[in-house]
């Protein structure tokens, strides 16, 4: 959580980190989270629930970067099969390789970091 308190608590992280910070009893909030396990221990599986929980809580995009398309697809497949479980399914408005956009959001052209092309589905938002 203290990963992703910035993002939760968006605007007023800035003005009250400290009392939020003080709330939860932490003393320092890192905006980043290292998983190292061994393969086939889950981190794909637990990331995606996480991300779609974050995603329909707060409205947020989703994007996906990394080094191996193979890696960051399945990710995102697991991200977006989390959120129609979740019932999620109408807030989906755009998802390609790379991006999932939540339906209220402005939409922009997705971020092509692999040079996937132009392989997008938009979904009723």
């Amino acid at each position: 959580m203290k990963a992703s308190a910035r993002v939760i608590y968006r605007s007023s992280w800035a003005t009250d980190r400290p009392a939020i910070m003080a709330a939860h009893g932490w003393e320092t909030s890192n905006s980043e989270v290292l998983i190292s396990t061994p393969r086939r221990f889950g981190k794909t599986f637990s990331i995606a629930i996480f991300c779609a929980c974050l995603a329909l809580a707060q409205g947020l995009e989703i994007v996906v970067f990394s080094p191996a398309r193979r890696a960051s697809r399945k990710l995102l497949e697991r991200i977006v099969e989390f959120i129609n479980l979740a019932g999620g399914h109408d807030k989906i408005c755009e998802y390609n390789q790379a991006r999932w956009a939540p339906a209220p959001a402005a939409r922009r052209a997705a971020a092509d970091p692999h040079g996937c092309g132009d392989v997008r589905r938009r979904l009723a938002g």
